[in-house]
């Protein structure tokens, strides 16, 4: 079942079951019933089988929905915490995506885990404004690596672990 009853799946125009408003928006035939017993959401009539509009159930369903969070320039998401948090120290990393895009790493003020986020170029002069930005460059190949690890020996002498049999 899903975690949030998909409203879009419902026609404006059209009555449903309770099963059908069910199977509908992905939850459990109980969940629909709950809303029904609770008085939130309006059915046509009181007789049998409950009959919903769709243009009510959808109404329901924007009045459940949570707002979306807006985050300022210097936030990010903790998911451990599961709030906006700003970076600690007022410090980032900065390491460049793509040609038009940056990654950027900073520490949660609360928990201090890692949180990131993607900032276009464009905001990056903003950002450094609020933030202290220290840059990094990204290893483009393994063989650019000061001391490139491959988990694979192929050196001459010592054990032969991981070497290709010579073919004779």
């Amino acid at each position: 079942m899903a975690n949030k009853p998909n409203w879009r799946a419902i026609k404006i125009h059209r009555s449903y079951t309770v099963d059908e408003a069910s199977r509908a928006l992905g939850v459990c035939k109980p969940t629909v019933r709950r809303w029904l017993k609770s008085g939130k959401l309006p059915v046509i009539d009181s007789q049998r089988p409950a009959l919903i509009l769709g243009s009510e159930l959808i109404a329901f369903l924007n009045v459940r929905r949570k707002p979306k969070q807006r985050l300022r320039i210097d936030q990010c998401l903790c998911f451990s915490c599961k709030v906006p948090r700003s970076a600690a120290g007022r410090m980032a990393e900065l390491v460049h995506a793509s040609v038009s895009t940056f990654n950027v790493c900073m520490l949660c003020e609360a928990c201090e885990r890692p949180i990131y986020r993607r900032y276009s170029a464009r905001q990056i002069a903003t950002l450094g404004e609020k933030l202290s930005l220290s840059a990094s460059e990204a290893i483009r190949h393994l063989i650019e690596a000061a001391h490139p690890c491959l988990n694979v020996h192929f050196e001459t002498g010592g054990q032969d672990i991981g070497k290709a049999p010579s073919e004779e």
